[in-house]
């Protein structure tokens, strides 16, 4: 991958301040010219993104620089079509009665975890961790701070489906 025609975007400031870069970053991507890429710099590997960005027609790699840089190159892949989606599509659900009759249907068969606390990219990583040991026919329940959309598309991948619940907190039911 060559470093010419790449805009370069350095989100460590922003995740300092404790701030997820998701939104800044799909501004960016699309407002890319459709030759040009994107060199993004980061605290750790932005795993959860190379989802995003592949479905966007973006090929990758990354370069650890030093222990608090990562360097990660998305260029346009010439043999995908990009799939100029905005974000990944999210099922929220408002009403109180119907979340918790869904979360009814799971009795005794139900895992909770909860990563509110946790440090980026950890609250995605324990919940992947979480959904590799979830026994067929369980849900997982996540207490989350915000909405997670970088779990999104993977968890399409995964072929879960989920629900996310976001009043006075946001909780994200997973299932199959």
């Amino acid at each position: 991958m060559e470093t010419e025609n790449m805009v370069l975007l350095d989100v460590r400031p922003l995740l300092a301040q404790k701030q997820d870069p998701f939104k800044q970053i799909m501004e960016m991507v699309n407002t890319l010219q459709s030759s040009w890429g994107l060199l993004l710099i980061t605290p750790f590997e932005p795993v959860p993104l190379y989802t995003v960005m592949q479905s966007k027609g973006f090929v990758y790699r990354t370069e650890r620089k030093s222990n608090n840089e990562i360097h990660s190159y998305f260029e346009p892949d010439p043999l995908s079509v990009k799939n100029l989606a905005k974000e990944p599509e999210c099922n929220f659900n408002y009403n109180d009665e119907t979340f918790v009759s869904l979360l009814n249907t799971f009795k005794g068969k139900l895992h909770e975890v909860d990563v509110r606390e946790l440090e980026m990219p950890q609250p995605m990583l324990t919940i992947l961790e979480a959904l590799e040991h979830l026994p067929e026919e369980h849900a997982l329940l996540v207490h989350h701070k915000k909405i997670p959309l970088f779990l999104l598309p993977e968890l399409k991948a995964r072929n879960f489906e989920y629900l996310i619940y976001n009043k006075e907190k946001v909780e994200i039911l997973i299932f199959r």
